[in-house]
């Protein structure tokens, strides 16, 4: 469900249609519009009483309030003074509304003047003159200007907004044959009844010319202006003598606008038929590759690496398959087609797949790495970065020290950076958290720099972190964003700019990590900032939960308890693995699921 403020509350049902992300994205742009186009022109119910609906500025004596005449007989002079300034309060009746006539209709333009953006506030238009046509008991009639041979849609759900809306955009104009179709369609209106129109203010005056003497309420879409600012002018021009308003209309990020025009709904995703091996619960999953890829440690010994869609229908790929002579201790995605493994053969650490051909052997026995200690143990990630001109590895081993491997004509060096780490940010500018030996503070270093943050934590023996992709913000010289859980529960969350907050996820729930979700709340005209949240595994192991200390949200339940669960810190996807062996891949960005491997 989504979690709408108390001014948005009558338009939830409408906006349930939609993704959750762009739900959140759109609601505050629906608002906006409902000011722009005003209250309902439509004439009220005339059919007979049923019972009463609220209060009223106006009525017949009988229907007065009891607290009313109560001031009638003890202050006089104030009676009369709120008679005379239209302040008294009268009970609303109800009326059983008159169905067959009672209609709203809408018009969209579909050809190329409103391609791209403006079809966004063709969407809001159609949800919120549906919320309208509930409201006051009426039928909302809509139909596209180019599709005459459709005719009118009576419901406004996923099936028909999909075939008849988001599949409905072309190049072709709207022709006089087809205005002419629709003019008869509407010339049976009746009087009790509000017609719409939506076009480009380039095309605004013909169409209101071929309904003319037809009252019609045209909203134009300008889509030449300011597209620099992403912005769109909307201008409303009621039937006279009513004055035409205008206003401007900030776009959300342009990937957002793109899933509108694509497909904003709950569409289930592609469905993988084909398993990609024996998944049991001690299987992992990992995101590598800026989050474009993820990677999962099979039962048999293999790794499997699955191409991240953009969206439910995009195609997924062939999945890659690695084999490895010895325990696969680390992977990583590379470039195309490119799975990057480190394996433990016999007390020797082999990378393969090493960028420009190279590959890497190293002894990890006492005589030569005394402190470099790796064992059979779950996947985990390494980051091959470009330090000082030559190719290195960074990797923790099983003691949680951060160990540097390097090589250079064939020489391998193994440098311990620090011990105690409890995690290290995979990002450009590496930067590690470690704790203070007898001390209850996590500090935070930048490789190769002196530059540090302490926390003091509650609990050292609780303490867990999890950064952003932004690694080290040099305008404040500290850690861009990360959450670090200091015991008792109590998580801090740093976001860059020096945004510090506090929050306190459910008791048995388990943080899985931290990502970016538009900031709610945002002020009128602006692009929506985006905030660091939790995201967490609830205490029913099938619900993960995305926190802020201002909102949270839920994902869809999963069919089976959650085993693992992992999130992308370079973008807005979550991977999480069910009990009974099946995967599935989030796209916050998408607000559904992009990628599904059936169990075996």
């Amino acid at each position: 469900m989504v979690h709408l403020p108390p001014a948005l509350l009558p338009w939830a049902r409408q906006l349930q249609l939609l993704a959750r992300p762009l739900a959140d994205a759109l609601a505050p742009l629906l608002q906006q519009l409902d000011r722009l186009v005003g209250p309902a022109t439509i004439n009220e119910a005339t059919g007979e009483p049923d019972g009463l609906s609220g209060l009223a500025r106006s009525g017949i004596p009988e229907r007065l309030l009891p607290g009313e005449w109560l001031l009638a007989e003890e202050y006089p002079e104030e009676f009369e003074r709120r008679a005379v300034m239209g302040e008294q309060l009268y009970y609303e009746q109800r009326q059983i509304a008159r169905g067959s006539a009672r209609a709203i209709y809408l018009l969209l333009d579909a050809g190329p003047q409103q391609i791209g953006a403006p079809r966004l506030l063709h969407l809001l238009l159609l949800l919120l003159l549906a919320r309208r046509a509930e409201a006051v008991g009426a039928t909302l009639h809509w139909g596209l200007l180019q599709r005459p041979e459709q005719g009118w849609q009576q419901e406004v759900n996923v099936a028909t907004l999909t075939a008849n809306f988001l599949r409905a955009a072309g190049l072709m104009p709207v022709t006089a044959d087809q205005l002419g179709l629709w003019r008869a369609a509407l010339a049976e209106r009746q009087a009790a009844e509000e017609c719409w129109l939506a076009a480009s203010r380039y095309d605004a005056a013909p169409f209101r010319e071929a309904f003319t003497p037809l009252p019609l309420h045209c909203i134009t879409i300008d889509p030449s202006y300011d597209l620099a600012a992403d912005r769109l002018l909307v201008a409303v021009t009621p039937p006279p003598p009513a004055r035409s308003r205008s206003d401007e209309f900030p776009l959300p990020p342009a990937a957002l606008v793109k899933q509108v025009l694509r497909n904003p709904f709950q569409a289930s995703p592609k469905l993988l038929t084909h398993s990609a091996g024996p998944l049991t619960v001690d299987s992992q999953v990992m995101f590598v590759d800026h989050g474009n890829r993820v990677v999962l440690n099979l039962a048999d010994g293999r790794l499997v690496m699955y191409s991240v869609p953009g969206s439910p229908r995009a195609d997924t790929g062939s999945p890659i398959y690695r084999r490895a002579s010895g325990q696969i201790v680390a992977a990583q995605g590379g470039g195309r087609r490119c799975l990057m493994t480190l394996e433990l053969v016999r007390g020797v650490l082999r990378a393969s797949n090493i960028p420009h051909g190279k590959y890497l052997a190293l002894t990890t026995n006492a005589a030569h790495n005394p402190h470099f200690h790796l064992e059979s143990r779950p996947l985990r990630p390494f980051y091959l970065s470009d330090s000082r001109g030559e190719q290195c590895i960074l990797l923790m081993d099983d003691d949680r020290s951060l160990f540097r491997l390097r090589w250079q004509g064939g020489r391998v060096e193994c440098e311990r950076l620090a011990q105690g780490v409890l995690e290290n940010a995979f990002t450009a500018k590496q930067v590690y958290a470690v704790l203070e030996p007898g001390r209850r503070i996590c500090r935070l270093r930048q490789m190769d720099s002196s530059e540090q943050l302490e926390v003091e934590l509650h609990d050292p023996s609780q303490a867990e972190i999890f950064f952003s992709n932004n690694g080290w913000d040099p305008r404040h010289e500290r850690p861009g964003e990360f959450a670090l859980h200091v015991g008792r529960g109590e998580w801090h969350i740093y976001e860059a700019g020096g945004h510090h907050s506090i929050l306190h996820p459910p008791p048995r729930s388990q943080v899985i990590g931290t990502l970016r979700v538009p900031r709610q709340g945002q002020r009128q005209g602006q692009r929506p900032p985006e905030a660091l949240c939790l995201a967490v595994i609830e205490e029913d192991r099938r619900t993960i939960s995305i926190l802020h200390r201002q909102y949270n949200y839920s994902l869809p339940r999963a069919e089976a308890p959650i085993s693992h669960a992992t999130v992308s810190t370079f973008g807005e996807g979550i991977a999480y693995l069910t009990a009974a062996g099946a995967l599935t891949v989030f796209s916050l960005r998408a607000g559904q699921p992009v990628l599904r491997v059936a169990a075996p």
